[in-house]
């Protein structure tokens, strides 16, 4: 008895970290500066793709004197804001019961395979609604711009870039000369 419960634990040890390698794999880590409730499981690959190349809301507020944004587009960059976040209370509780679930699947006595995949596969379905839901909100900002305004602040990013790698590279050669 007391072999065959060694063996369930060990059994339950790899696949929970199988789980863990397979969700990493598929880009389950966390990133997400501004839905900082769903940073725990976020797809850290796709979502760093989408702000590397899109600005959030809260960055166009920020930047409002620099991009000389307009009282209408103040306003419109609020409401589209408070829009998103609405939108997807749904959305990210759903990816928070689904990890629940995932979670007392994988640690139940009998795991059940076919149960973990449907909840694994729904996990994932939800989270690309959800990518699709912010891109459609960042573009839908980004509308909200002027073209002078777009190209001011692709400027401001690339210079933002610049100087955090050239901050970067400092940094390394100080590493290096100690």
């Amino acid at each position: 008895m007391k072999q065959h419960r060694i063996i369930i634990i060990a059994l339950t040890g790899i696949l929970l970290a199988s789980s863990a390698v397979c969700l990493w794999s598929q880009g389950n880590r966390s990133y997400a500066p501004h839905y900082r409730e769903m940073r725990e499981g976020r797809d850290h690959f796709r979502t760093h793709m989408i702000h590397r190349h899109m600005v959030s809301a809260q960055m166009l507020l920020n930047l409002k004197d620099e991009l000389s944004l307009t009282e209408s587009q103040l306003n419109k960059i609020r409401d589209l804001q408070s829009r998103h976040a609405k939108d997807n209370i749904d959305l990210e509780s759903k990816i928070k019961l689904q990890r629940v679930e995932l979670q007392e699947l994988l640690t139940r006595e009998n795991i059940n395979r076919q149960k973990i995949e449907a909840v694994l596969t729904e996990l994932g379905d939800l989270k690309t609604r959800f990518e699709i839901s912010l891109v459609n909100h960042l573009l839908d900002l980004k509308d909200v711009l002027t073209d002078d305004q777009q190209k001011k602040l692709e400027s401001m990013k690339n210079e933002r870039r610049r100087e955090f790698w050239d901050r970067r590279r400092e940094s390394f050669r100080r590493e290096k000369n100690r």
